[in-house]
C-alpha cells in the first residue's frame, strides 16, 4: 500500500518484524509505500489543536475485509 497526503499532517505508525515501531509523519505531497502484511495504523493528531483534518490517498491492490486483520477498530469519517 502506498499513502500520498493530500493535505494536513499524516501519522503513520509502521510495525517491522521485530516488533520494531517505525512512525512516519507526513505532510502535503509526501508519501510512502509500506510492505505487504506489514502491519501498520494512521492518525492525525493535529485535530488535537488546529481542527485540521487530513487528506490522504490510500492506493493499493483489491481490498477485501476477508483478509484484513485490525488489530483496533477502525474510526473513518468520511468528508
Amino acid at each position: 500500500e502506498t499513502f500520498f497526503v493530500l493535505s494536513g499532517e499524516l501519522h503513520l505508525d509502521r510495525f517491522e518484524k521485530d516488533g520494531t515501531k517505525v512512525t512516519d509523519i507526513l505532510i502535503k505531497g509526501e508519501s510512502v509505500t509500506i510492505s505487504p502484511c506489514q502491519a501498520h495504523s494512521f492518525y492525525n493528531p493535529t485535530t488535537q489543536y488546529y481542527c485540521e483534518t487530513v487528506k490522504f490517498l490510500e492506493i493499493s491492490t483489491t481490498h477485501n475485509d476477508e483478509d484484513t486483520y485490525r488489530v483496533t477498530k477502525s474510526e473513518i469519517e468520511n468528508v
